[in-house]
């Protein structure tokens, strides 16, 4: 026998090889115990690295005690001397049983090793990557404590009552108060270290922490605390507050809104961080950010709440009425411009660049779309970066650009510049979907969509955005969205078929989308609005029979609603009705009363179609009629009502608005073509698009077509080209012109020898009139002689 054979054999006749297996394995389960029991208990992990070492410290002495003594009857007793060789085999036994223990022997000394590695190891990268930190999770660790002990409650106390306090503002999630105490504690006794700090911020997933003392002397607290970077440790911001114990809640109110404006963390978000600055109600700051996340998720109904319920708090938050602008626009509600306004009197704490924000949304809201236009591309020129800028600048272009003959397609830029800032902003891809959609970028368009989805899928109006892109699928998709659409709320049943005749440019489909508006179960105005919107896609489609079926239909729920818009269509410049015809509408206004003001009770203002200012309306459509009819001075009896309106509280610009279209009119039917020009030439224009989608009488549609006509007629064929452009992009109560607008942009682009966009045009409307009826007939076949004509364009 060898040596090691007779080594092996004495350690396993010795019971050395037993306890060993034993003692390791035993270890190995204390030492897990130990680790997750002690720090739990408040150990911490100085208790854990306590029994460690000594489960190490104990293996070699237990080892020497098994090598030196038996354990019989008695007790210890010296173990015997080595037999002679040959009995030293036999008692040894088989080979393959001493290779079994010190296998067994082995495995208890590795097991010790490995679990004593684990309880004693640090962590070489204690901070996870960046990737794997939630950006927007902080964790407020305990705060340092200098002064009178009796302060001493604070270090985590201050945990407590900042959680608790940033918990609903800026997005941010902070991680439970329990949590974070329960991995602090494993840091053993006294403070943790800096790099322990930033250890335990990573553990927890937190992007984001809070590391703070508290300072006292004579009796007054100093609360400084630091916002640090997980992942690399940088300090973002420092903030200090100061008083008394008495105080001691307003001061946690005071570190918390200054510590929210710095969890603001995007550019686009760099309005959070002012509304953190200039409201001094922590409660009106979080039903704010709860806004503001609200709309980010496309609920815009709850994001008006919320914002209403921060100025409710706080009536000198003007960011808070700033927003519900904004909410109140996406909502489709009434009240986004009073709503503007009241921000801009509350601007004064406001710096220079959100003051001017304000007012140029103040000018939005009040049809200046080029005033507004010029302010933003200002704030822009002098800072790049500003987000929300760039988001109203696209609005703007989006919106009014349109009315104005522009593509809204010159919007793409500004919204993908919002993306580059944030590349799931909702409103932004939403906008960008319906331009896909309009340029026929549909695979562009579905990826949006899907996002869309994903982002918002509880979204307000998720559903419209699906539908334009159906409006182009087979018949099984469309009618699925169709039966979804009976579903849905009324915002929805009206913004469906928008978005499927004017974007999606179906406005076969968008008809029977209108449909969900009719049905039995809705509001009367809700009814009534769907009736119409009926008549007017029947109309773009040249079937006034149609038309004129639904508008029966309208005039049993709301004949008010279908005289000033039966009215309207007997006045189109391309279908005037006969003057008996004009002559019994002139009868039927005189002798209506209509109510002042905003009749219907439905808080979407799409379901108000011109029932606000009727009067007004009543006293420009019988203008419009006089002009027609030669009843000179019943027309100056109708400007001059107008001006009284005005004097009464109308809008100014609206009104203003109607008296042109009636100058404009009057110079028409005399022949002074020129005259017609220079009345237009003079009126600066309305273009808030709110109330172009609410009403054809706010868009002005009439007013467009004839500009363009004029224009045309004196030779400045350009500009007529981009009025008659003006239908189609924006609003689709004005869709009636669609058709001959296309027609006379065809004759405008020719008239410059831009034949191919000439022909486009002539398509357009030919493709839209293929089953047209009385003067949309004749629409029709202008349209397609202009594409038959030898050298035609």
């Amino acid at each position: 026998m060898n040596r090691f054979s007779r080594l092996v054999t004495e350690l396993k006749r010795r019971g050395v090889l037993q306890v060993a297996a034993a003692y390791g394995a035993a270890a190995f389960v204390v030492m897990q115990v130990a680790e997750i029991v002690l720090p739990r208990v408040g150990l911490g992990d100085g208790a854990v690295t306590f029994v460690v070492w000594a489960s190490l410290a104990g293996f070699p002495a237990v080892l020497a005690l098994a090598w030196f003594y038996d354990v019989g009857p008695g007790g210890p007793v010296p173990a015997a001397p080595p037999p002679l060789d040959g009995a030293l085999e036999e008692e040894g036994g088989p080979a393959s049983r001493r290779w079994l223990l010190g296998s067994a022997a082995l495995a208890g000394t590795v097991a010790l090793l490995v679990a004593a590695w684990f309880g004693l190891r640090e962590p070489t990268d204690p901070v996870p990557a960046s990737g794997g930190l939630g950006p927007q999770t902080v964790a407020v660790l305990p705060f340092e404590i200098r002064g009178h002990p009796d302060f001493a409650y604070l270090g985590t106390g201050l945990v407590d009552l900042l959680t608790t306090r940033i918990e609903g503002t800026s997005g941010a999630t902070p991680v439970p108060a329990r949590a974070v105490m329960g991995l602090v504690g494993q840091e053993g006794d006294g403070p943790p270290s800096p790099d322990a700090k930033r250890r335990i911020a990573g553990r927890l997933e937190a992007g984001q922490y809070v590391d703070g003392s508290v300072v006292e002397a004579g009796g007054r607290l100093s609360i400084s605390a630091a916002l640090i970077e997980t992942a690399t440790g940088e300090e973002l911001a420092t903030t200090t507050v100061e008083g008394t114990e008495a105080e001691l809640f307003g001061m946690v109110d005071d570190l918390t809104m200054q510590l929210v404006a710095d969890l603001a963390g995007t550019p686009g978000a760099r309005l959070n961080q002012t509304a953190a600055l200039t409201t001094d109600s922590l409660s009106a700051l979080k039903a704010y950010l709860r806004g503001q996340d609200l709309l980010r998720d496309g609920q815009f109904t709850a994001a008006l709440e919320a914002f209403e319920e921060a100025s409710a708090i706080d009536p000198t938050f003007a960011l808070a009425y700033y927003r519900e602008s904004v909410a109140r626009e996406w909502g489709a509600q009434a009240g986004a411009t009073e709503a503007a306004e009241e921000a801009a009197a509350l601007s004064d704490r406001l710096s220079d660049r959100d003051r001017q924000l304000v007012q140029a949304m103040v000018a939005w809201r009040r049809g200046d779309a080029r005033v507004a236009e010029d302010m933003y591309r200002t704030i822009l020129g002098i800072w790049p970066d500003d987000v929300e800028s760039w988001l109203q600048l696209a609005e703007v272009l989006n919106h009014a650009g349109p009315l104005r003959g522009e593509s809204i397609s010159v919007s793409r830029e500004p919204f993908e510049r919002v993306l580059r800032y944030e590349p799931d902003h909702l409103l932004s891809l939403w906008h960008l979907a319906r331009i896909d959609v309009m340029e026929g970028r549909f695979d562009d368009a579905a990826d949006k969509v899907r996002r869309i989805e994903a982002l918002s899928p509880e979204g307000d109006r998720t559903l419209e955005l699906s539908a334009m892109l159906a409006a182009h699928g087979d018949s099984a998709t469309w009618q699925a969205v169709v039966d979804r659409l009976m579903d849905a709320q009324d915002i929805t049943r009206r913004m469906t078929p928008w978005n499927v005749a004017v974007f999606a440019g179906r406005i076969d489909r968008a008809i029977g989308a209108a449909a969900a508006m009719a049905e039995p179960d809705r509001g009367r105005e809700v009814r009534a609005t769907g009736h119409l919107v009926q008549a007017i896609y029947a109309l773009a489609l040249g079937r006034p029979g149609a038309a004129a079926r639904s508008m029966e239909r309208v005039e049993e729920l709301d004949p008010g609603l279908a005289l000033l818009y039966g009215t309207a269509f007997d006045l189109l410049p391309f279908a005037l009705a006969n003057r008996d015809v004009l002559e019994e509408r002139r009868q039927a206004l005189e002798g209506w009363v209509p109510p002042e003001g905003c009749t219907s009770p439905h808080p979407v203002r799409y379901y108000e179609p011109s029932t606000c200012y009727r009067p007004a309306v009543r006293l420009y459509l019988l203008g419009l009629i006089e002009a027609h009819l030669g009843l000179e001075d019943a027309v100056e009896a109708r400007l001059a009502g107008l001006e009284d309106r005005i004097a009464q509280g109308d809008p100014t610009r609206q009104i203003r608005g109607f008296i042109t279209e009636i100058l404009a009119e009057r110079a028409w039917v005399r022949g002074d073509v020129r005259e017609t020009v220079r009345v237009f030439d003079a009126d600066p224009g309305h273009e808030w698009y709110i109330e172009a989608l609410q009403s054809i009488f706010h868009s002005y549609a009439r007013g467009r077509f004839r500009r363009a006509e004029a224009l045309e007629a004196v030779g400045r064929v350009e500009e007529a080209a981009r009025w008659y452009n003006s239908f189609g992009q924006a609003a689709d109560l004005d869709l009636m012109y669609l058709a001959a607008g296309e027609v006379g942009r065809g004759r405008a682009l020719q008239a410059q020898g831009r034949g191919p966009e000439a022909e486009a045009a002539y398509r357009a409307a030919a493709a839209l009139l293929e089953q047209a009826e009385g003067a949309w007939a004749g629409l029709a076949d202008e349209a397609r002689a202009a594409l038959a004509r030898p050298g035609s364009p």
